[in-house]
């Protein structure tokens, strides 16, 4: 019985450590005009930080109302995933305000308001195993009633690391050079609509 308790103590203080290990760290993102064009628009961010992604949550905010034609999706690493589709009609007439988590038991409303957290339609978990360095794009499709000028207010990305997680900073000439990539991908995306 002895050595019963000491194997489930043992077991219990390694459990306890690795979780210990866990980190979660939040990334605030720029907004950006005039996401509702009629071609696919990016928004991005870079991550310097590197380490295993074990969850992943997204929060954004988008105004005036009449988002609600508006598909969000989330790109990174040759993945993307549908966190929104648009509504096909007026029914979804309101502004997102919304933190999307796949452990959230809501489902995304189909009318009103957008507002609170709530499951993506398709799984953030899709990015979980995945090294969280490099380029991250929020886009955004319009292809009901696009040019009503949509604004995006601000993004963030919340990510929780295994115990590889190395916070690293990103110098200011880098900062510079991932603007121009930025711009750059920018006109590419505005040349190929």
């Amino acid at each position: 019985m002895k050595k019963l308790a000491i194997i489930l103590s043992s077991l219990f203080l390694m459990l306890s450590a690795s979780a210990a290990h866990a980190v979660t760290v939040t990334y605030d993102f720029a907004g950006m005009n005039d996401i509702d064009d009629d071609i696919e628009t990016f928004a991005n961010g870079f991550i310097a930080d590197s380490g295993t992604i074990l969850d992943v949550n997204v929060a954004f905010q988008i105004t005036p109302e009449y988002a609600g034609d508006i598909s969000v999706f989330l790109n990174f690493n040759g993945t993307s995933i549908t966190l929104i589709s648009a509504a096909e009609d007026d029914v979804l007439d309101a502004y997102y305000d919304v933190v999307l988590d796949d452990e959230s038991g809501n489902s995304l409303p189909l009318s009103g308001t957008i507002d609170g957290t709530f499951a993506p339609e398709e799984a953030l978990s899709a990015f979980d195993s995945m090294n969280a360095n490099g380029l991250w794009s929020l886009s955004f499709l319009d292809t009901y009633e696009p040019g009503e000028d949509n604004t995006l207010l601000g993004w963030s990305l919340e990510i929780t690391y295994g115990d590889d997680y190395i916070a690293r900073e990103v110098s200011a000439p880098a900062s510079l050079g991932l603007l121009g990539l930025g711009l750059a991908g920018f006109g590419l995306a505005r040349r190929r609509g």
